[in-house]
């Protein structure tokens, strides 16, 4: 659930030229990962894979952890946004289920911006007309029809 502070601050303004883009920040993968193993740890769960870095087909980090009920999570972050997520894992498919981040105030308090799932899961509406080729075109083939994915893009 949104809380009414941070539906004020809509994911709207991190649509911009450039969010589709493999973008890495060392300073913040490091203090990502750090609260990743903390959150994880506070949940009961455990930490079960490497980092992967933003790369091609892939716009974010991530982290696969194993939840307390036995549920494979992936923690991600999209360092252009300071902005964390979750999602299940499941390889099979490149549309991301996304879900609450387990201990989410954690990564607020460390002043990342936490994403919902109902905000990850809206509509993608953006005027992308300003945006560079190469992603518009990426858009124009992909066609994503959420907000998270664009923001956490598979886009090649």
């Amino acid at each position: 659930m949104v809380r009414e502070w941070e539906a004020a601050v809509s994911l709207e303004h991190l649509l911009l030229p450039g969010c589709t883009q493999d973008v890495r920040d060392e300073e913040l993968e490091a203090l990502w990962v750090a609260l990743v193993h903390q959150a994880v740890r506070r949940a009961g769960g455990r930490v079960v894979g490497p980092v992967t870095r933003p790369q091609m087909a892939q716009s974010y980090y991530a982290i696969q952890t194993l939840a307390a009920d036995g549920v494979e999570i992936r923690i991600l972050l999209h360092a252009m946004g300071r902005l964390v997520a979750a999602a299940r894992c499941d390889s099979s498919v490149y549309v991301l289920a996304f879900m609450p981040v387990p201990e989410g105030h954690l990564f607020t308090m460390a002043g990342l911006r936490v994403a919902a799932p109902e905000e990850l899961d809206a509509p993608f509406e953006a005027d992308v007309t300003s945006w560079p080729k190469l992603e518009r075109d990426d858009i124009k083939y992909h066609k994503p029809e959420r907000v998270g994915d664009v923001l956490f893009s598979w886009f090649d």
